[in-house]
């Protein structure tokens, strides 16, 4: 399991896209691009920021960050 917190980065690409006005295209794996329209945004890629943040297995809740994958 790898776990990378770059929500500094994040926060400061969105802060920066939303004084600019530009839209933002949210990407994670890029493996299902093909559904739905396609934005003119800029692409913000998520695949970075992942890692399980809480688990709770009596309760059946798990907190993971934007870009993790299912598998973890």
């Amino acid at each position: 399991m790898t776990s990378s917190d770059i929500s500094a980065e994040l926060i400061s690409t969105v802060a920066d896209a939303f004084e600019c006005g530009t839209a933002l295209e949210i990407q994670g794996g890029g493996t299902k691009q093909f559904y739905g329209r396609r934005s003119a945004g800029s692409l913000l890629r998520v695949k970075g920021h992942q890692g399980i943040v809480n688990y709770e297995p009596t309760e059946l809740v798990v907190s993971v960050r934007s870009g993790t994958r299912l598998s973890e």
